[in-house]
């Protein structure tokens, strides 16, 4: 979150991560990162979401492409929290503070994850996806 705490910006984190501050942020929100649990519903994706402070639900990266962002990120499984604190790092390091496109950091901070030996296995860093630009 260092990279995007600057005067003006709204960054929820732990119990400020509501329904209802999300909603209010969302609209102004340049970038929007959730790091929580989520429940795909693939029947009727539109029930699908994440699980927010108090359990409460906001829909998963395709509602967020569908109101109007460019690209989001997103987990094909469960994964380890460890791993993935690593890769977003790299990511929005590579991102934020290099310069580099989105998809570009996030194949290269997968590259780099993958290049460790204790997160060579693919269940570490083949699970993210970037949908959109």
């Amino acid at each position: 979150s260092s990279l995007f705490k600057n005067p003006g910006i709204d960054v929820l984190e732990h119990e400020k991560a509501t329904h209802s501050a999300v909603l209010q942020a969302l609209p102004k929100a340049q970038v929007a990162h959730f790091s929580c649990h989520g429940a795909a519903n693939w029947g009727d994706p539109e029930q699908s979401g994440l699980r927010m402070a108090r359990d409460e639900v906001v829909s998963l990266p395709s509602a967020f492409i569908r109101a109007g962002f460019a690209g989001a990120i997103g987990s094909l499984w469960k994964v380890s929290e460890k791993s993935t604190a690593m890769l977003m790092i790299r990511f929005y390091q590579l991102w934020r503070a290099e310069g580099k496109q989105p998809v570009q950091a996030l194949a290269r901070a997968q590259k780099e994850l993958r290049e460790k030996e204790k997160f060579r296995h693919p269940f570490y860093w083949a699970a993210f996806y970037m949908t959109g630009v």
